[in-house]
């Protein structure tokens, strides 16, 4: 304070005064020249509200302002849920008024949309005044019995808008993945295997056979829980009949399969001898088949004596699709499918045959020259690296010298190549079938009547030709190939696919599906393919082909003429397509 000589009165209006930082008091006094004061006042309750000290010194006066912020918190605010959604559908919310503002604050959203005062939804930050109307627009969970909230902020405080879809009143779907839909089989039980899938957890899968229901196997059970992804249930047949077999699942919420719309296969237990699923169209010599599934065709394509058939796949009927009597009245073997060009190839002799697979129609024949046995039986595409080619593989019996020859034949310039000439060693003696992996071509070799022990699986080099030993009963380990049978007997390697690293190969006479590990060279059974309570006579398999879509292996028969399908998970074998004999 200044500009006086005497003591002077002070007072204060509203507030509290200090001098020289003693003690606050709002009575009267008297200050002097050099001393200091400081004022003090409480702020107003309210917001947006000032508040003024007056203090007054010698007859002048001054006033201190205090004004409090704004209210930037807002009222309480809560959207009415909606209950019985529709699952993934769009829902509005109901409007609330933004109250107990005075200024603008932020809004933002998770989980949804927010439209201000019927302005266009959005899901961008932004701000709202008081007054301002809010909806919330959120879309339900893509399921029954889920909830799904939008949560709104306004200036701090949140509110719910709450979606909750219809009661689950669906139930599972069960469905079989082995067998086909329609099969037969000689023994008196079959196993089966199928998926189950539920937005909730199932509790059960039943297999209904004639009323009679079997409890399904469940992949899995942790702490009660069971895990139905997968199952597996072992029915038994009635003997010559069709057997119906129906799959039903129930959830947690009660909700079970009914009869009519349950999944079913048929199994038809019948003897060996008996045709199936008639003797319409029945095969000679069924011996090479190739899978036909491109352009939701559903089929097997089999090479018989003169002829090619389809073979539905659903029905196990028999269609004639290739007469080829008039240029070859053998076997074509080696059936091959270029699904790029839907085209089919087979080969006869030394002659290589090319179909189109929309109806059967011969477009071409290539003859090659430089076979020494005029014998090729497997066939198989090769598009790693670039290449465009069908490989094939000549069969050189193995009481005969040299050894079979791997030709090229490129499915650009319609040319034959010599890819592995017949001397290079080990030998290929009996070759029937040929795969592709990779830069690597794997053939089978050891012909019937040769010694088990000449058996084996060799590859040759895509680019040089050159052999190697990949395995035989001296190479590898576990389960060995067969040699001479009881019965006087010999068999023969012939059928081979590649299931990931996993080699399958067949053996004839024996009736033995045999499993390679590339990886470890281990070899193993994997299944018995004899028939059930019929005579020793063995199967003459001649064809093996993968079905990775439905999970099985597919073979022939050319003894009993016969389409075996065998599941890769199960190991259950069944017939799909056969003739009636006599065996």
């Amino acid at each position: 304070l200044s500009g006086f000589d005497i003591a002077v009165p002070v007072s204060i209006t509203g507030g509290e005064y200090s001098i020289n930082g003693g003690t606050f008091t709002s009575a009267a006094g008297t200050v002097s020249a050099n001393q200091s004061v400081a004022v003090k006042l409480v702020a107003s309750a309210n917001h947006s509200t000032t508040t003024t000290a007056q203090l007054t010194v010698g007859g002048v006066s001054a006033g201190f302002s205090v004004t409090t912020l704004p209210d930037s918190t807002p009222d309480a605010f809560s959207f009415t849920a909606k209950t019985g959604a529709a699952i993934n559908t769009a829902y509005t919310s109901d409007a609330v008024t933004v109250k107990g503002i005075d200024t603008a604050v932020a809004i933002s959203i998770t989980g949804g949309q927010y439209s201000v005062n019927s302005g266009a939804f959005t899901a961008a930050a932004g701000t709202v005044s008081v007054n301002d109307t809010v909806r919330v627009k959120a879309t339900a969970a893509n399921g029954s019995e889920l909830t799904r909230e939008a949560v709104l902020t306004i200036g701090g405080v949140t509110g719910i808008y709450s979606i909750t879809t219809v009661p689950d009143t669906t139930a599972p779907v069960a469905e079989f993945k082995f067998p086909t839909p329609y099969t037969m089989s000689e023994a008196n039980s079959v196993k089966v295997r199928g998926t189950a899938t539920d937005e909730h957890a199932i509790t059960s899968v039943k297999l209904v056979v004639d009323e009679t229901e079997i409890e399904a196997t469940p992949k899995s059970e942790i702490n009660g829980i069971k895990d139905f992804s997968s199952w597996t249930a072992t029915i038994p047949l009635t003997a010559n009949t069709k057997n119906e077999i129906e799959v039903i699942a129930t959830d947690d919420r009660n909700n079970t399969t009914s009869l009519a719309n349950a999944n079913k296969v048929t199994v038809r237990q019948a003897g060996a001898k008996s045709a199936f699923p008639d003797e319409v169209n029945q095969f000679d010599e069924a011996t090479y088949t190739t899978l036909d599934n491109a352009n939701n065709r559903n089929r097997l394509l089999v090479a018989d004596r003169g002829k090619i058939w389809a073979v539905d796949f659903a029905t196990g009927k028999r269609t004639l699709f290739v007469d080829h009597h008039t240029s070859c009245s053998s076997v074509l073997y080696g059936l091959l499918i270029d699904d790029q060009s839907d085209k089919l190839y087979g080969v006869c002799d030394n002659t290589l045959y090319e179909f189109d697979l929309s109806d059967g129609s011969l477009i071409d024949t290539y003859i090659e020259s430089q076979l020494t046995s005029n014998l090729i039986f497997g066939l198989a595409l090769d598009r790693s690296s670039g290449r465009n080619r069908i490989v094939m593989v000549e069969d050189a019996y193995e009481h005969s010298a040299p050894g079979g020859i791997v030709l090229g034949f490129s499915l650009d310039t319609k040319q034959f190549s010599l890819i592995s000439n017949a001397n290079n060693s080990p030998l290929i003696k009996g070759a029937r079938n040929i795969v592709v992996v990779g830069d690597k071509y794997l053939v089978t070799t050891g012909g019937q009547h040769a010694d088990g022990n000449t058996h084996s699986v060799i590859s040759i080099d895509a680019s040089t030709g050159e052999h190697s030993l990949v395995s035989d009963n001296a190479v590898g380990s576990g389960e060995l190939f067969s040699g001479e049978l009881p019965d006087g007997n010999w068999p023969a390697i012939r059928g081979v696919v590649l299931d990931n690293r996993n080699l399958f190969i067949s053996e004839s006479l024996s009736n033995r599906l045999i499993s390679l590990n590339l990886d470890t060279g281990e070899r193993s059974l994997f299944k018995d393919l004899s028939y059930y309570n019929e005579n020793s006579v063995g199967l003459f398999v001649d064809d093996l082909d993968l079905d990775s879509a439905r999970e099985l292996l597919v073979t022939t028969d050319s003894t009993r003429d016969a389409i075996i399908i065998v599941d890769l998970k199960s190991r259950e074998k069944l017939i799909l397509s056969k003739s009636k004999n006599n065996f």
